[in-house]
């Protein structure tokens, strides 16, 4: 699968208009979620073959909903496999990119997200939310800069975050393959 750096992923997802954008949002990856799509959807193989192997005397209609679930959850991941892969960000990068883990004040709320591709691979157990190009959120602060404010839609109402920092290493470190661990 062809890969883009981050700056010219960053210049192309500005350079598009706000439709586009969400248009634009399943369709870019980064390098370890190439890793964690391919192994989820083996083991959702094994599980269809559970599933499958399972059937049997009137079974049939009781497995349906799982056996459509595992698939439509195959078809989801299949969709982001087919993305791009954009290079995770420099470490003098200063706005905010895929890649980036991002400390914004919300209302006084401080939360961190890490903006990624395929948001539903990634652990979240460590309290730092995972969300991608599709979220009101990111798309409010995509190309800023720590200090800078910006606005976002979530649910039609209007709301204002500030950056309070980036850190372009953070999730690339969470990746054990990845330059910035070894």
């Amino acid at each position: 699968m062809p890969g883009v750096s981050n700056p010219d992923f960053l210049d192309q997802y500005l350079s598009a208009g706000l439709a586009a954008r969400s248009y634009m949002a399943g369709e870019f990856i980064l390098p370890v979620e190439e890793s964690l799509i391919e192994e989820e959807m083996r083991a959702l193989n094994g599980k269809r073959a559970a599933i499958l192997g399972s059937l049997g005397g009137g079974a049939l209609r009781g497995i349906d909903g799982e056996a459509l679930g595992v698939s439509e959850r195959y078809k989801s991941l299949a969709v982001h496999l087919r993305g791009t892969i954009v290079e995770y960000p420099e470490v003098t990068e200063e706005r905010v990119t895929l890649g980036s883990r991002v400390t914004v004040v919300d209302s006084s709320r401080i939360y961190t997200v890490d903006i990624v591709g395929c948001p539903s691979v990634h652990d979240s157990s460590d309290g730092i939310r995972p969300a991608s190009l599709e979220a009101a959120l990111v798309q409010g602060i995509i190309g800023k800069r720590a200090g800078e404010t910006a606005l976002f839609q979530p649910n039609g109402s209007q709301r204002q975050a500030e950056i309070a920092a980036i850190d372009q290493l953070a999730v690339q470190r969470g990746n054990p393959n990845s330059a910035a661990n070894l």
